[in-house]
């Protein structure tokens, strides 16, 4: 393996999770293409994604996407607890919204959790009584969901 084509394309793997909102947001890329890429150029991709660690560049895999973030934040291995998302969150800013706009609201938090913070959640509504979960129907139809 050339040093000069391996540092070339772990540069390029750094400018396009920060180009797409990396350190402030996680930012995911399909893990196919990304082992494609590397294979093409007789580059170990796993080897490329220790070097990424080393510089506090952390990541995910899932069977899709490969999902990067600051080592500094976690990952879903140590932070799988689902109400984590919604620390800091003001339920103020969902009064006076339409029903579409506090759905845009919520897919957009939600987009921003790990996949083990959204298999919590699943798991959560899962385990509910019915009656929890009937209590959640009335909450979110005052809300004027439905």
């Amino acid at each position: 393996m050339d040093t000069t084509e391996y540092r070339k394309f772990v540069q390029s793997v750094i400018d396009n999770v920060k180009r797409h909102g990396f350190p402030d947001k996680k930012v995911a890329f399909p893990i196919e293409q990304l082992y494609e890429a590397a294979h093409k150029k007789g580059i170990n991709f796993n080897k490329v994604l220790e070097s990424l660690d080393e510089i506090q560049i952390s990541h995910e895999k899932t069977p899709e996407k490969i999902i990067f973030f600051p080592k500094s934040r976690g990952g879903d291995g140590e932070k799988t607890n689902p109400m984590e998302a919604f620390a800091g969150m003001d339920p103020q800013m969902f009064r006076g919204k339409s029903p579409a706009e506090m759905m845009a609201a919520a897919a957009s938090m939600m987009k921003n959790m790990g996949p083990g913070q959204l298999e919590s959640i699943k798991a959560m509504y899962d385990n509910m009584s019915e009656e929890e979960r009937a209590a959640i129907l009335e909450q979110a139809k005052k809300l004027g969901l439905f």
